[in-house]
Order: structure tokens, then sequence, then C-alpha cells
């Protein structure tokens, strides 16, 4: 009888230690996934550090000076790598206007004028090493290292804003051209042959840079973040409408 009781009592022990084992297994187990999916989520974070809209981001900073002395403007990052066709988010946080330029030329198209407050997406063109400045003021400078395309560069599609003056003291119309259009590439180049400056304004939030400001004779390069259908208009004249599909 005590042999039998001690048999049941081993066996008994033997269960509850297996349980007990089988328990911690799965305890460790959940302790290791939850693991995994903080640091994935770490490593997704640091992923977006300097991104906007898929794009790196260059910031053109300011430190105002006291006592009337002069204030310091410079680019955030100073040094930058990209490829050549790669194109980068610089964003104005300072109190004016800066006019970007390529030294030695090429690297972009220069006169890039970015107002305050402004999201601009620029473009690099050919490899090489080149120093990118604001022409208003030239001690602001960033060195990028462009290196080779994987491929032959890929022309961007073109709108133009165009203006029709009126006669005799009537209404001058303006109008994009084309008026609707179909990209795949995310990317399209504004060209503004008008007399005005034109803020272009979007109905999808997050799309692109709403305000994103196009000065007289210029051009300037609009990415867009996501898919959709887009109308753009022009804050200035808001009848004036493109409807942009992007695939």
């Amino acid at each position: 009888m005590s042999t039998v009781f001690v048999a049941s009592f081993r066996r008994r022990t033997y269960l509850t230690l297996l349980v007990s084992l089988i328990a911690l297994a799965l305890a460790m187990t959940a302790c290791g996934t939850g693991a995994t999916t903080s640091s994935n989520s770490g490593s997704s974070a640091n992923t977006s550090v300097g991104m906007s809209g898929g794009l790196q981001v260059v910031k053109i900073t300011e430190v105002v000076a006291a006592n009337g002395g002069k204030d310091q403007y410079s680019f955030s990052p100073a040094t930058l790598s990209v490829k050549a066709g790669d194109m980068v988010n610089f964003i104005n946080q300072t109190d004016e206007a800066h006019t970007l330029m390529s030294t030695p030329a090429g690297g972009i198209a220069d006169g890039n004028m970015i107002s305050k407050n402004e999201t601009q997406t620029v473009r690099f063109l050919q490899a090489g090493t080149f120093t990118v400045s604001s022409a208003e003021h030239p001690d602001a400078m960033l060195a990028v290292t462009v290196g080779n395309a994987s491929g032959a560069l890929a022309p961007l599609t073109q709108v133009k804003i165009m203006e029709m003056v009126a006669n005799n003291g009537g209404k001058d119309q303006y109008m994009f051209e084309p008026a609707s259009i179909t990209v795949n590439n995310d990317t399209l180049v504004f060209m503004n042959q008008t007399d005005e400056a034109h803020t272009l304004m979007s109905n999808v939030n997050g799309g692109f840079a709403d305000g994103t400001i196009i000065s007289k004779n210029e051009m300037q390069i609009i990415h867009f973040s996501k898919d959709g259908t887009y109308t753009i208009s022009s804050m200035e004249h808001p009848d004036v409408k493109l409807t942009v599909i992007v695939k």
C-alpha cells in the first residue's frame, strides 16, 4: 500500500514539474516575441529620422544674434550623400527666403528659391562633389557627394502654369497646361510662365507640401508622397485647377 502511494506521489510530482516547465517555456517565448516587436518598432522609428515623404531632408536653420550681431544661417545636416537623380526635401526654417546655388554648377538647377517656412524638393542632376549654398547667405554651405546613378536619369513630366493677358482692362486668365495628367514616378515639374507667383494647394492632405510657392519664371519639382487623385489649384487664382492621378 505504501509503495503504491509513493509511486502515485512521484507521478503527481513529475506531472506538476512538467506543467511548470511548459508554462515557463511559454512565458519565455512570449517575452522573446515582445522584445522582438519592440526592437522592430525602434528600428522603424530610426529609419524615419531625417525623412519627409520618403525623401531625405535638409533644413535651413538660423541662429539669431544677440545685441544687434549678425544672424547665422546653416544647413542641417552640413553634409549629404545621394545618387544622381535622387531628390531631397529642403525645409526653410528661417525668417527669409534662400536661393540655392551649386558650386561647381550643374549639381542642381540653380535658382531654386525657398520661401520662409516652405518645403521644396530639389533633384541632384549628376555625379560629383558639390557645395550647395544660399545666394543670400553664401557662408551657409552644404557639402554634397553625388554618386553615379544606377541607370540613365528618367525625364520628369512637366506642367506649365500659363497666362492669357486680357485686352481693354479685362481679367487675365490663368491655367495649367495640361489640365489633367497621370504620373507613375510620383514627381512633376511645375514651370511658372506667368507674371506672378503661385501658391499650390491640394485637396489631398499630406500628399505634398501644401503652400509650395512657385515664383515668376521658376521651375520647381513637386514630389507626391502617396498615390491618389489630386485636384491642385493656385491659392491666388482658385478657379485654376489641375487634376493629377498618381499611380
